[in-house]
């Protein structure tokens, strides 16, 4: 099974069980692969009607935190490690964020 066809698939399990997101994600990521995947347009466009159809008596107004991190010289560090060695610093980083929302909630 090609990996667009395999999207289109766990897409179409999510829509069994109604987890509408996920829907959207597998059907987009079938749709970039291969654009004539009828089946996963037609789950794009029906994920899209459930999630704008959520209903307003469930809708909550909630303080939220928004969290953004660069890393100075990125990409110029990039070119002088190489992709693989970034990956991995970028994975670190990843996990000192991680660790410090988990602990401040």
């Amino acid at each position: 099974m090609d990996e667009g066809a395999r999207l289109a698939s766990l897409a179409e399990e999510a829509s069994a069980d109604g987890r509408w997101l996920d829907v959207l994600d597998y059907a987009s990521q079938a749709l970039s692969l291969d654009p004539s995947q009828v089946s996963a347009a037609a789950l794009v466009g029906t994920a899209r009607q459930h999630l704008g159809t959520l209903s307003k008596a469930r809708a909550e107004l909630r303080h939220i935190t928004v969290m953004a991190v660069d890393m100075h010289r990125s990409t110029t560090i990039s070119a002088q490690v190489g992709p693989e060695s970034m990956r991995a610093l970028m994975l670190e980083v990843f996990e000192v964020c991680v660790d410090a929302v988990a602990r401040y909630e």
